[in-house]
């Protein structure tokens, strides 16, 4: 089958739904191609376990792994919406500090597209009651230390806290690209192919002329198209252009995957966490110019309590995960370690080390999130990673925090993957390939740095930026 547009978009999450949306809104014939069906929707009431597997089962996400020190398996949404489905619903900016920092680097002024983002997807501070007591005791903290910070700002208009917003949010509160996008485009006359898997970017020279795809049950389909749009996130869109014979220097390095710090606080009161209050819900961006790091609560679902106080060691941790909560920091990693490579028969490769440096950062989230942490009354905190101990007092965490954390003893994990065709090496400001004609990149792999805090909002406001360049 042949088909024909102006644009062909590659990806419909945070990269490919807004840019495809703001074509079709300006009269563009477009169309979007999801390698993914339609996004989970975890049900009322249902148990987190069986929400899981509902993902697994219809595979609306998939995991890579990136070998190294340690290593990191990396989550990303396969379907409708893209990751944008399966996230939290935090919703931040990017950071002023770093948002002057990418204009120098050639990105251009983002502050009108992110009010434009938030037309669509309503962003707004967690309410009050949705923070869970895990949240109101960080939410303590925070405020005893005086550190800039506060709820968490999320997509999610008439939320109600059940808890699976990484699953498929069951009353459609959380603005996830396939409700508060693609609907519009199709509306303007876009096409939106699911289960259509792009295999290779056509080309003539370095001139790209569309994409070649697959549907799910094996039938072919030719795209023809004036411009080439590839939104499919860090990890799959340097391996689609690298299958593609798109020779471009320097795509796939300069992986970055926001390394994170995990640390168990226990309290003398039950704490609630799970199924009572949204994932995210309280924040502190003090350090994050600073020291390199975000302090952010993350809810650990029941069944997932006691294994993650396992990995420690520390038998007087497992007794009181009733009273535990988990607190955490993103790290903002610039050492440039990561790669995504593509080798024979299109077979991909990821590798990431960890550097000194991030090192150097985990260790002092640690120490900030301590403070925190007996700020708020704690009785105790365990530092997550194999071996650990627990420390009762902010002084014992201060003397005997190892000065060098054991990078073999961490665990890694990872779902902001980004820079792997940044800005000012792969791809211009505008997101064009470089030495190609009508071959653009719109997602995160565009970063020209960390950023530290989740992406979403800044992958939505690039490519907004992006359909405005090319519009014009």
């Amino acid at each position: 089958m042949e088909l024909s547009a102006d644009f062909c978009v590659i990806g419909s999450g945070a990269g490919g739904a807004p840019l495809a949306t703001e074509l079709a809104l300006a009269g563009a014939s477009v169309i979007v191609l999801e390698a993914g069906g339609p996004a989970p929707l975890a049900e009322l009431g249902e148990r987190i376990e069986k929400s899981f597997w509902r993902v697994v089962r219809h595979r609306n996400a998939a995991l890579s792994v990136a070998t190294g020190l340690p290593v990191f398996p990396i989550v990303h949404g396969v379907c409708e919406g893209g990751s944008t489905a399966l996230n939290a619903g935090s919703a931040f900016r990017l950071p002023e500090f770093l948002h002057r920092e990418w204009m120098s680097r050639g990105v251009p002024d983002l502050t009108e597209a992110f009010n434009r983002v938030d037309s669509f997807i309503k962003v707004s501070e967690t309410a009050d009651e949705l923070l869970g007591r895990n949240g109101e005791l960080m939410l303590k903290g925070l405020r005893s230390t005086g550190w800039r910070g506060g709820k968490v700002p999320r997509n999610a208009p008439g939320c109600t806290g059940r808890a699976v917003c990484t699953l498929g949010c069951p009353e459609k509160a959380k603005q996830a690209t396939h409700l508060a996008y693609l609907p519009v485009a199709r509306s303007k006359g876009a096409q939106v192919l699911l289960r259509t898997r792009a295999t290779r970017i056509t080309a003539s020279g370095r001139n790209a002329t569309g994409v070649e795809a697959v549907t799910q049950d094996g039938r072919r389909i030719t795209i023809r198209a004036g411009r080439t749009i590839v939104s499919g996130g860090a990890i799959f869109t340097p391996s689609l252009l690298a299958r593609s014979g798109i020779s471009a220097p320097r795509i796939g390095e300069n992986l970055m995957l926001h390394p994170g710090s995990v640390l168990a606080v226990e309290f003398d009161e039950p704490v609630e966490m799970g199924q009572t209050a949204v994932p995210q819900s309280v924040y502190c961006d003090e350090f994050l110019e600073s020291e390199g790091h975000m302090i952010l609560l993350g809810s650990v679902p029941p069944h997932l309590t006691i294994p993650a106080l396992t990995m420690t060691g520390s038998p007087s941790s497992i007794l009181g995960h009733s009273r535990t909560g988990f607190w955490g920091a993103l790290i903002r990693d610039g050492d440039g370690r990561g790669s995504v490579r593509t080798g024979f028969g299109g077979r991909r490769k990821i590798s990431y080390r960890i550097g000194g440096r991030e090192m150097g950062r985990l260790r002092q989230s640690f120490l900030r999130l301590g403070e925190m942490a007996f700020a708020s009354g704690a009785r105790s905190i365990t530092p997550l990673y194999f071996g650990s101990k627990k420390f009762s007092s902010l002084r014992e965490l201060r003397r005997h925090l190892p000065e060098r954390l054991p990078v073999r003893r961490m665990t890694g994990g990872s779902v902001h993957p980004m820079g792997t065709c940044g800005i000012g090496r792969v791809c211009d400001g505008n997101g064009k390939v470089r030495g190609y004609e009508n071959l653009y990149v719109s997602d995160a792999s565009l970063f020209p740095t960390s950023i530290g805090v989740n992406p979403q909002f800044t992958i939505m406001a690039l490519s907004t930026s992006i359909a405005a360049g090319l519009l014009s």
